[in-house]
Protein backbone atom coordinates (compact mmCIF):
# COMPACT_ATOMS: atom_id res chain seq x y z
CA UNK A 1 0.00 0.00 0.00
CA UNK A 2 1.28 3.58 -0.99
CA UNK A 3 0.93 6.10 1.72
CA UNK A 4 1.04 9.44 0.47
CA UNK A 5 2.48 10.64 3.87
CA UNK A 6 5.87 8.60 2.39
CA UNK A 7 5.63 11.06 -0.29
CA UNK A 8 7.82 13.81 0.98
CA UNK A 9 11.38 15.35 0.76
CA UNK A 10 14.51 14.60 0.71
CA UNK A 11 13.80 12.16 -1.80
CA UNK A 12 15.66 9.17 0.35
CA UNK A 13 12.36 9.11 1.79
CA UNK A 14 10.36 8.73 -0.99
CA UNK A 15 11.47 5.18 -2.42
CA UNK A 16 9.14 3.24 -0.36
CA UNK A 17 6.32 5.49 -1.47
CA UNK A 18 3.95 3.33 -3.71
CA UNK A 19 4.41 0.47 -1.08
CA UNK A 20 3.11 2.20 2.00
CA UNK A 21 0.01 4.38 0.85
CA UNK A 22 -3.38 2.22 1.52
CA UNK A 23 -3.88 1.00 5.21
CA UNK A 24 -6.59 -0.07 7.23
CA UNK A 25 -9.48 3.01 6.52
CA UNK A 26 -9.27 5.34 9.17
CA UNK A 27 -12.39 4.94 11.73
CA UNK A 28 -13.23 8.84 11.78
CA UNK A 29 -17.33 9.50 11.61
CA UNK A 30 -17.08 11.16 8.07
CA UNK A 31 -19.21 13.44 6.87
CA UNK A 32 -21.75 13.17 9.62
CA UNK A 33 -22.91 16.30 11.14
CA UNK A 34 -22.70 16.80 14.84
CA UNK A 35 -26.57 16.48 16.37
CA UNK A 36 -25.04 16.83 20.24
CA UNK A 37 -26.37 19.20 22.40
CA UNK A 38 -24.63 21.95 22.68
CA UNK A 39 -22.61 22.18 26.00
CA UNK A 40 -22.00 25.63 27.76
CA UNK A 41 -19.37 27.84 28.01
CA UNK A 42 -17.18 26.69 31.07
CA UNK A 43 -16.63 30.82 31.45
CA UNK A 44 -19.63 32.01 33.24
CA UNK A 45 -21.28 35.17 31.34
CA UNK A 46 -19.49 35.06 28.05
CA UNK A 47 -22.29 33.70 25.91
CA UNK A 48 -19.92 30.89 24.27
CA UNK A 49 -20.73 27.45 23.46
CA UNK A 50 -18.67 24.56 22.07
CA UNK A 51 -20.34 21.78 20.11
CA UNK A 52 -19.44 18.55 20.24
CA UNK A 53 -17.71 17.24 17.19
CA UNK A 54 -16.16 20.71 16.23
CA UNK A 55 -12.85 19.51 16.96
CA UNK A 56 -13.63 16.91 14.47
CA UNK A 57 -14.53 18.88 11.65
CA UNK A 58 -15.32 17.45 8.14
CA UNK A 59 -12.01 17.39 5.67
CA UNK A 60 -13.29 17.72 2.56
CA UNK A 61 -12.89 19.43 -0.66
CA UNK A 62 -14.95 22.49 -0.04
CA UNK A 63 -13.72 23.01 3.68
CA UNK A 64 -10.00 22.82 2.67
CA UNK A 65 -10.83 25.31 -0.53
CA UNK A 66 -9.23 22.09 -2.95
CA UNK A 67 -9.82 23.50 -7.02
CA UNK A 68 -11.49 19.84 -7.12
CA UNK A 69 -13.27 17.30 -5.25
CA UNK A 70 -11.75 13.80 -5.24
CA UNK A 71 -14.95 11.98 -4.06
CA UNK A 72 -17.03 13.30 -6.29
CA UNK A 73 -14.44 12.96 -9.54
CA UNK A 74 -16.43 9.20 -10.01
CA UNK A 75 -16.37 6.17 -10.92
CA UNK A 76 -16.27 7.40 -14.77
CA UNK A 77 -12.27 8.71 -14.09
CA UNK A 78 -11.58 5.09 -14.40
CA UNK A 79 -11.11 2.80 -17.38
CA UNK A 80 -14.47 1.08 -17.88
CA UNK A 81 -12.93 -2.56 -16.64
CA UNK A 82 -12.29 -1.56 -13.25
CA UNK A 83 -15.52 0.15 -13.29
CA UNK A 84 -18.26 -1.53 -10.74
CA UNK A 85 -21.16 -2.74 -12.51
CA UNK A 86 -22.56 -1.28 -9.25
CA UNK A 87 -20.39 1.58 -8.12
CA UNK A 88 -19.65 1.83 -4.62
CA UNK A 89 -19.44 4.96 -3.01
CA UNK A 90 -16.18 6.77 -2.47
CA UNK A 91 -15.04 7.18 1.33
CA UNK A 92 -13.71 10.56 2.34
CA UNK A 93 -10.09 10.06 3.74
CA UNK A 94 -9.00 12.35 6.20
CA UNK A 95 -4.78 13.78 6.37
CA UNK A 96 -3.65 11.86 9.32
CA UNK A 97 -0.50 13.58 11.42
CA UNK A 98 2.65 12.63 8.64
CA UNK A 99 0.34 12.83 5.53
CA UNK A 100 1.36 15.76 3.02
CA UNK A 101 -2.16 15.86 1.64
CA UNK A 102 -5.16 18.06 2.64
CA UNK A 103 -8.07 16.11 1.70
CA UNK A 104 -8.63 12.63 -0.01
CA UNK A 105 -11.12 10.04 -0.92
CA UNK A 106 -10.69 6.28 -1.12
CA UNK A 107 -12.18 4.43 -4.09
CA UNK A 108 -12.77 0.55 -3.39
CA UNK A 109 -14.00 -2.34 -5.82
CA UNK A 110 -11.91 -5.13 -4.55
CA UNK A 111 -13.75 -8.57 -3.96
CA UNK A 112 -15.63 -9.25 -1.48
CA UNK A 113 -14.50 -11.87 1.17
CA UNK A 114 -15.17 -15.52 1.28
CA UNK A 115 -16.04 -17.67 4.28
CA UNK A 116 -15.84 -21.35 3.67
CA UNK A 117 -17.90 -23.53 6.10
CA UNK A 118 -15.50 -24.71 9.09
CA UNK A 119 -12.73 -22.16 7.43
CA UNK A 120 -11.68 -18.30 8.06
CA UNK A 121 -12.49 -15.81 5.18
CA UNK A 122 -10.71 -15.45 2.12
CA UNK A 123 -9.76 -12.06 1.65
CA UNK A 124 -10.52 -11.31 -2.44
CA UNK A 125 -8.24 -9.55 -4.69
CA UNK A 126 -7.56 -5.88 -3.71
CA UNK A 127 -8.16 -2.99 -6.28
CA UNK A 128 -8.36 0.55 -3.98
CA UNK A 129 -7.14 3.89 -5.30
CA UNK A 130 -6.75 6.84 -3.21
CA UNK A 131 -7.40 10.28 -4.76
CA UNK A 132 -5.71 13.45 -3.29
CA UNK A 133 -5.02 16.78 -3.34
CA UNK A 134 -2.15 18.66 -1.40
CA UNK A 135 -1.60 22.61 -0.79
CA UNK A 136 1.52 23.98 -2.61
CA UNK A 137 2.95 23.97 1.30
CA UNK A 138 2.14 20.07 2.12
CA UNK A 139 4.88 18.84 0.52
CA UNK A 140 4.01 16.74 -2.25
CA UNK A 141 5.85 17.05 -5.02
CA UNK A 142 5.13 17.08 -8.72
CA UNK A 143 8.56 16.48 -9.89
CA UNK A 144 9.65 13.26 -10.82
CA UNK A 145 13.16 14.41 -9.92
CA UNK A 146 12.39 13.98 -6.67
CA UNK A 147 11.38 10.63 -6.65
CA UNK A 148 13.40 7.89 -7.22
CA UNK A 149 12.01 5.33 -10.12
CA UNK A 150 9.08 7.92 -11.78
CA UNK A 151 9.08 8.91 -14.93
CA UNK A 152 7.74 12.45 -16.61
CA UNK A 153 4.24 12.37 -17.31
CA UNK A 154 2.05 14.61 -18.76
CA UNK A 155 -1.87 14.90 -18.01
CA UNK A 156 -3.71 17.27 -20.51
CA UNK A 157 -1.32 20.66 -19.78
CA UNK A 158 -0.23 19.84 -16.53
CA UNK A 159 3.22 18.29 -15.81
CA UNK A 160 3.94 15.39 -13.23
CA UNK A 161 5.18 11.90 -12.58
CA UNK A 162 4.21 8.69 -12.26
CA UNK A 163 5.83 6.04 -10.45
CA UNK A 164 5.70 2.21 -10.85
CA UNK A 165 5.52 0.05 -7.56
CA UNK A 166 4.69 -3.22 -5.67
CA UNK A 167 2.41 -3.35 -2.30
CA UNK A 168 5.31 -4.55 0.26
CA UNK A 169 2.70 -6.90 1.97
CA UNK A 170 0.36 -8.62 -0.84
CA UNK A 171 2.98 -8.37 -3.82
CA UNK A 172 0.24 -6.31 -5.72
CA UNK A 173 1.10 -4.26 -8.60
CA UNK A 174 0.92 0.03 -7.27
CA UNK A 175 1.35 3.26 -9.05
CA UNK A 176 1.09 6.73 -8.19
CA UNK A 177 0.78 9.40 -10.36
CA UNK A 178 1.45 13.14 -8.97
CA UNK A 179 0.06 16.48 -10.98
CA UNK A 180 1.06 20.14 -10.51
CA UNK A 181 -2.03 22.46 -10.83
CA UNK A 182 -2.63 25.49 -11.06
CA UNK A 183 -3.29 25.42 -7.19
CA UNK A 184 -1.54 22.51 -4.93
CA UNK A 185 -0.83 19.00 -6.46
CA UNK A 186 -2.90 16.01 -7.25
CA UNK A 187 -1.61 12.56 -6.36
CA UNK A 188 -3.61 9.59 -7.17
CA UNK A 189 -2.38 5.89 -5.76
CA UNK A 190 -3.99 2.52 -7.32
CA UNK A 191 -3.29 -1.12 -6.12
CA UNK A 192 -4.17 -3.35 -8.34
CA UNK A 193 -4.34 -7.06 -7.55
CA UNK A 194 -7.58 -7.95 -8.86
CA UNK A 195 -7.53 -6.71 -12.44
CA UNK A 196 -4.03 -8.10 -14.10
CA UNK A 197 -5.11 -7.57 -17.93
CA UNK A 198 -4.89 -3.76 -17.06
CA UNK A 199 -1.74 -1.99 -16.24
CA UNK A 200 -1.80 -0.19 -12.91
CA UNK A 201 -0.26 3.08 -14.34
CA UNK A 202 -2.40 2.88 -17.41
CA UNK A 203 -5.47 3.31 -14.37
CA UNK A 204 -3.38 6.01 -12.42
CA UNK A 205 -2.85 8.04 -15.78
CA UNK A 206 -6.44 7.99 -16.84
CA UNK A 207 -7.49 9.08 -13.49
CA UNK A 208 -4.75 12.12 -13.30
CA UNK A 209 -5.78 12.93 -17.03
CA UNK A 210 -10.06 13.14 -15.77
CA UNK A 211 -8.43 15.40 -12.33
CA UNK A 212 -6.51 17.57 -15.10
CA UNK A 213 -9.44 18.12 -17.22
CA UNK A 214 -11.51 19.42 -14.15
CA UNK A 215 -8.74 21.12 -11.63
CA UNK A 216 -7.51 24.53 -13.22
Amino acid sequence: MTDFSKLVRPAAMLAGACALLLGAAQAAALGVPSTATPIPSTAPGDGARIVLGDLDPKVDAAAVGAPFDPCRLGWEAFPAPVRPAKPSAPRLRPPGDNDIYSTACRYDHSEPAVLKPGGQAAVGARFITVVAWAKADDGMSANPAEHPNAHPAQFGDKPGLVKPGTNASSGDPTCTAILALADGVAGITVTNGRFPSVDTCTIARTVGDAVAAVAP
